[in-house]
């Protein structure tokens, strides 16, 4: 007889322990491994844009099943016919699924700067209501049996 497996939950707290501007710029690394002196400023800030607008999608995909907005990024950055970019979506999609799939918080506000070889991110977190209350209650959100995400109850 198969026992039931309790389904797993995601530690609110423990992801709120670090900022996410600190998750950003590991997330980010693939495009930062190609940041060197010579990298504008204007590179750097798209380079963001699209591993921020990366991350989001993935994160409201997560807070409102259904919605695909993934895939509407992807649709939008195949339209302007820049393989880089599309590159760079579907490598920084992997990271997300793998490194930080439970991590549901949206980067609100954001700003850099690069000074002296160092990159300095600072960014505001967002939550869905219903993991904000979880938070604040400490309760745990499940995850989706077959899936790395939690459920979040519409």
């Amino acid at each position: 007889m198969k026992r039931k497996r309790k389904p797993e939950r995601i530690d609110l707290k423990k992801m709120c322990q670090r900022k996410i501007s600190e998750t950003l710029i590991d997330f980010a690394q693939p495009f930062l491994d190609i940041v060197d002196e010579n990298t504008t400023e204007q590179e750097i800030s798209a380079g963001f844009i699209v591993a921020i607008t990366v991350w989001n999608s993935m994160v409201f995909d997560q807070w409102w099943l259904g919605e695909n907005c993934l895939d509407k990024v992807r649709a939008r950055l195949l339209q302007m016919d820049d393989p880089r970019g599309a590159y760079l979506l579907e490598t920084l999609a992997e990271r997300k699924r793998k490194l930080f799939p439970h991590d549901l918080r949206a980067v609100g506000r954001y700003s850099f700067t690069y000074e002296d070889g160092n990159l300095h991110l600072h960014a505001e977190a967002r939550m869905d209501q219903t993991v904000r209350n979880a938070l604040h209650t400490g309760k745990e959100l499940p995850i989706s049996r077959g899936s790395s995400s939690p459920v979040i109850p519409g």
